[in-house]
């Protein structure tokens, strides 16, 4: 898990300057689906967009939201996610994720 972890924040620092922070992913049993959750720091002073997460030690590697439609969740993959200048986009269960 430390590659992983390691190897999403060199991609991220890598383009656009943000940063991140507080990485961990959910433990889980042998050949089941992950979930990865961190804050990405834009300090800079323009937006950022985050458009793809990518790992090589996982099959699959989707960014998702969490959403809520009457009485029902379920979860959706999204395309990108734009960081705000000078914010913090919190990736945390029941929210934004990154599915493995």
């Amino acid at each position: 898990m430390n590659y992983l972890l390691a190897l999403l924040s060199f991609v991220l620092l890598q383009q656009g300057g943000l940063k991140v922070e507080n990485a961990w992913v959910r433990n889980v049993s042998a050949g089941m689906n992950s979930a990865l959750f961190f804050d990405v720091v834009n300090s800079g002073s323009e937006a950022d967009t985050l458009i793809k997460v990518d790992c090589n030690a996982a099959q699959i590697v989707q960014m998702h939201e969490t959403f809520e439609e009457g009485d029902m969740m379920g979860m959706r993959v999204i395309k990108a996610v734009v960081i705000k200048a000078k914010s913090t986009f919190k990736f945390k269960p029941m929210a934004n994720h990154v599915i493995l």
